[in-house]
């Protein structure tokens, strides 16, 4: 997927030239509220892709101006410039299901030649254009029907994690490095990083060390965390999240005054949470660290 650039400063630019608020935009955008936009603007939220296309329409901008994009699209690419959502596709094939063309899109298999000619027509694209785009969506390569989907290695480096939780958290709308950038710099507090930095850690050109220097990489990876939702842990190595896990589990074990309940409590946040044979499993590695330091006193 090549994504579009969102110029902000020239929607800004744009705006305002025009004459039109916040709440104008908004409202040809069908939002109620103006606080989307205004995120957009600042930077503060990346625009959704499949948006763009309403929001140059909002402004009397093409959209190649308000967003730019380097190189040719692929399927979603094309859908989302004609700001047309899944829920639609079903009505536009004429089928039961979007599943043809999220397929297709995923590279998992090809659409058939009667649901291709029907997008391209909407898209106001050929379809040798479409099929293009097809081929762009599975990296150069579509499966044959009857191939099944290779399972997906779970993500190993700091790149591939990050890659993996852009992919999870914003599949039609993925940040810019800029918007990243300046997302984790805020959720830190502090200049953690540069938009050229964060380019090359989220696709590993260098290890985060030296892309880094001096900024520490836990505060890199609890700003990272914050930023997509999931615990600092899940960007070091499984080594490090063992030994930090260990080193945790040692705190709470000389803690003479904090019971093994005490610590299933605080997991479970009260109520729901971790399932039984973990929490059992938690209680007896608590309560053999406790042993262990109470024999290591006795010695």
């Amino acid at each position: 997927m090549t994504p579009r650039q969102f110029d902000r400063k020239f929607a800004r630019q744009t705006r305002r030239a025009k004459d039109l608020t916040l709440a104008d935009v908004a409202k040809r955008l069908g939002h109620s509220g103006n606080w989307q936009v205004s995120a957009w603007e600042q930077g503060k939220k990346p625009v959704p892709s499949e948006k763009l296309a309403a929001y140059a329409n909002a402004l009397g901008v093409p959209l190649d101006r308000l967003a730019p994009r380097q190189g040719e699209p692929d399927l979603r690419d094309l859908r989302h410039d004609r700001g047309i959502s899944l829920k639609e596709i079903p009505a536009i094939i004429q089928a039961k299901s979007d599943g043809p063309v999220k397929n297709a899109e995923r590279g998992v298999r090809p659409l058939a030649d009667e649901y291709a000619a029907r997008l391209a027509e909407k898209y106001e694209v050929s379809l040798e254009q479409l099929r293009a785009a097809e081929v762009r969506s599975s990296r150069g390569h579509v499966a044959p029907v009857d191939t099944p989907t290779p399972a997906v290695e779970s993500p190993r480096t700091l790149a591939e994690k990050i890659a993996h939780l852009i992919r999870c958290k914003f599949p039609d709308a993925p940040p810019t490095d800029h918007a990243l950038a300046q997302a984790i710099n805020a959720k830190a507090g502090l200049d953690v990083i540069t938009t050229e930095q964060m380019q090359a850690l989220r696709t590993g050109d260098q290890p985060p060390a030296a892309i880094l220097g001096a900024v520490p990489e836990g505060t890199l990876y609890d700003a990272l965390g914050s930023y997509f939702g999931c615990s600092p842990l899940y960007f070091r190595g499984k080594e490090e999240q063992v030994l930090q896990t260990m080193e945790g589990l040692r705190l709470l074990a000389n803690l003479d005054d904090l019971s093994p309940e005490d610590v299933v409590l605080q997991a479970r946040g009260g109520e729901g949470g971790f399932s039984r044979p973990l929490l059992a499993a938690l209680n007896a590695a608590l309560e053999k660290l406790k042993g262990e330091g109470r024999g290591s006193q006795g010695r």
